[in-house]
């Protein structure tokens, strides 16, 4: 499947089309001064680019990016807006975490949350969360330009759409996991406790029909830790030997994404993520020399391992109900 004769040429050119509009935003929140809350706009204008890369004229790929930002713009609004409301800032975001999975198409929404949810780490407040609605306008025209040169060249098999939602059960079920994971982050007040969303999230939007929950859980958990460690390393080579080894941080994401893209490999994709986010976000992005390694290794991989468990034990808990009630719809019949 993922060595057919066009697949590595496919895999390279999402990597590509990732990396320019990484690129533009990064270019954009430099020189034209956006503020905070860099990292989610970074991802928002690179997941969106790829995202519609396969649809079949611009027209098409611009109405899917202003769909995928339109929602992101709303939901990291009303987080936003509700953080000095603890009640409102878990039962809101649920329940438009629920509406975005039942009403856009499945990659689509997972986009939409992951940028969504990103915004618990970037500055809180209704004037901020207007202020980062506007700059996404620039991180939707930063995906468009990324695509916009391919033209007839795309290799990417075309698509006439972005595809369906989540069937209705699906839908529960996963609204259920980022409803408890919201719960948990609020109780446990964790300083990474946001990880333990993301962690749902990206599982979640990374499954293939069929893959094991287990295997995926598996691979995150032991991969997080292992990229923070890796991460922390090559931060000190920054600082200590050449600020210029920064520069090659979205290489390394990139790499990432490309052998997720190609062979589906998700331990490697989350190693080189989380190694590129530990220097971009918690070191090129902060202060070098004030790093708490050890709070954010156990942080991080704490949050993670709690995501992952909440989701192996909602799945087991839905699997078992849905088991039961055909049980009993046989015994009626």
């Amino acid at each position: 499947m993922f060595d057919s004769p066009g697949a590595f040429q496919q895999a390279l050119y999402r990597t590509i089309i990732l990396l320019a509009a990484a690129s533009i935003m990064i270019f954009c929140w430099i020189f034209l001064r956006i503020s905070r809350g860099d990292l989610l706009l970074v991802v928002l204008s690179a997941l969106s680019a790829v995202r519609v890369s396969a649809l079949p004229c611009s027209s098409l790929q611009l109405r899917g990016i202003i769909g995928i930002v339109s929602g992101s713009a709303i939901l990291q609004y009303i987080i936003s807006v509700t953080s000095h409301l603890q009640l409102l800032n878990l039962l809101l975001p649920a329940a438009a975490s629920w509406f975005i999975l039942h009403v856009m198409s499945a990659g689509s929404a997972y986009i939409v949350l992951l940028t969504g949810f990103l915004s618990f780490t970037a500055p809180a407040g209704a004037a901020a969360g207007a202020a980062r609605a506007v700059d996404m306008l620039f991180a939707g025209a930063a995906a468009w330009l990324a695509i916009l040169p391919a033209g007839k060249s795309n290799p990417l098999p075309r698509v006439p759409d972005l595809g369906a939602a989540l069937p209705k059960r699906r839908v529960s079920i996963e609204s259920l996991m980022i409803f408890a994971g919201l719960f948990l982050y609020k109780i446990l007040s964790m300083k990474q406790g946001i990880w333990i969303i993301l962690t749902i999230i990206f599982i979640c939007m990374i499954r293939q029909p069929g893959e094991s929950n287990i295997k995926l859980v598996r691979q995150r958990i032991f991969s997080v830790p292992l990229g923070i460690m890796l991460g922390g390393i090559y931060s000190a080579a920054v600082v200590g030997l050449d600020h210029r080894l920064a520069y090659l941080v979205p290489l390394i994401a990139a790499s990432g994404f490309f052998m997720l893209y190609y062979r589906h490999d998700f331990f490697t994709f989350s190693l080189f993520f989380m190694f590129a986010f530990t220097v971009y976000a918690d070191w090129v992005n902060g202060t070098l020399r004030e790093f708490n390694f050890r709070q954010l290794l156990a942080g991080r991989s704490l949050a993670t391992v709690t995501g992952a468990l909440l989701l192996l034990s909602i799945e087991k808990l839905s699997a078992e109900f849905s088991a039961a009630e055909h049980g009993q719809h046989e015994k009626i019949s």
